[in-house]
């Protein structure tokens, strides 16, 4: 049967890395297996604001090159989620970013982008949170050392 998109007016859609802007209403039927991103997916260089912006946007370059050219992107999202691992010490983001290093071994790229969005929304939840002076897990434990060194003062 193949892949059924449904794209509105003024729409885009990349196939195969050739970018398509669709001037009217379509619903196209893709009969064979291709490299496919539609509006949504597309993350534009302007947008790469935060650590997993840089690793979705390093995967969509991987995903959207030609044969033999996704190396150097592929090299770029691993720096990125070495970088990515290390700022982070929860183990759920851990295991995210083996999940996708997996993917990107199997050169599963399609895949790779799916985890990393839900990646991209851990991490807008968490930012959200920094900016609303939300505690974070980090904060409630620098308020518990601090309440404790605190009593211990008081007992010496």
């Amino acid at each position: 049967m193949g892949l059924i998109l449904k794209l509105k007016k003024g729409e885009h859609l990349i196939v195969n890395g050739a970018l398509i802007r669709f001037e009217t209403a379509s619903k196209i039927v893709l009969k064979t297996k291709s490299a496919v991103m539609h509006d949504r997916q597309i993350m534009r260089p302007e947008e790469v604001t935060t650590p997993g912006a840089r690793i979705y946007f390093a995967i969509q370059n991987a995903y959207m090159a030609e044969e033999g050219e996704s190396a150097t992107y592929v090299e770029q999202a691993r720096a990125r989620i070495v970088d990515f691992r290390q700022a982070s010490g929860l183990s759920t983001v851990h295991e995210t970013l083996d999940h996708i290093t997996g993917f990107l071994e199997n050169t599963d790229y399609f895949q790779a982008l799916q985890l990393t969005r839900q990646l991209l929304e851990f991490e807008a939840a968490l930012l959200d949170m920094a900016d609303a002076g939300t505690p974070t897990d980090l904060d409630i434990q620098d308020e518990f050392q601090a309440e404790e060194s605190a009593e211990l003062e008081k007992v010496q």
